[in-house]
């Protein structure tokens, strides 16, 4: 377990860093292509409209109603 940032400073420490950066970019990546993928954003789009509209329905409803 590293208990102190010097453990860093080592040569195996420095190796850790590296695979620890390029493990992020992975799943960063993974991430982009995930939520920010054209299917993916256009399904979103779709949802915010949908709750768009029927927010003002629901809220003209009410008027009426009142």
């Amino acid at each position: 377990m590293i208990t102190d940032c010097k453990d860093f400073d080592t040569e195996g420490g420095l190796l850790i860093k590296k695979q620890l950066f390029k493990l992020s970019i992975f799943f960063f990546i993974i991430f982009v292509q995930t939520f920010w993928s054209p299917a993916v954003f256009a399904e979103k789009k779709h949802l915010l409209l949908l709750e768009k509209v029927l927010f003002l329905h629901f809220h003209l409803k009410m008027k009426l109603v009142s």
